[in-house]
């Protein structure tokens, strides 16, 4: 029974480092949604007060289709310090724990398997890397059924409906 201890640790070791490579990856995924808000606000006053939201967040007006009713904002999405320093300690901390667990079950290689660590910044860099992109917002302005309400429907990362929805004071968005 001793004798296949080592073993599943180490592959289960091998997949909690698979699983960390694949939630780096993960990490730099741009997660599009849509929200749909219906507003007591007449059209203009919330085409105002969104355009005005996006530009203080340094988003740029790029196009404007009349056709759809929809205004593209673009900007330039800037990656996390912290995440970029979390998914390195994250990281380094996998090489640790595989690197002992490779001197356990191979001890010919000594503890030369802890080494792999100089490879955790690589973690952050990769994150930092791929996370700086253009970004767009796809924002369509119709009236409601009620000629008081307004419809706003906002394509975006998951990240800025989040924020413009607590900074704006929206509700939830329907679906």
């Amino acid at each position: 029974m001793e004798t296949l201890v080592l073993p599943s640790t180490f592959f289960l070791s091998v997949l909690i480092v698979i699983g960390l490579v694949f939630f780096i990856r993960a990490s730099t995924k741009a997660r599009i949604e849509t929200a749909i808000w219906t507003l007591p606000q007449p059209n203009e006053q919330v085409l105002e007060e969104v355009t005005h939201y996006l530009e203080n967040r340094a988003y740029h007006l790029q196009a404007v289709d009349r056709e759809k009713d929809q205004v593209v904002f673009s900007g330039l999405v800037q990656a996390s310090w912290g995440m970029a320093i979390f998914l390195s300690i994250l990281a380094a901390i996998g090489a640790i724990c595989l690197g002992l667990v490779l001197a356990i079950q191979f001890p010919a290689l000594g503890y030369w398997g802890i080494g792999s660590v100089i490879l955790a910044p690589g973690a952050g860099w990769f994150y930092f890397k791929k996370s700086q992109r253009p970004e767009q917002v796809l924002l369509t302005v119709r009236p409601s059924e009620l000629d008081q309400e307004t419809r706003i429907r906002v394509i975006a990362h998951r990240d800025e409906i989040a924020a413009m929805q607590s900074s704006l004071n929206y509700p939830a968005p329907q679906e």
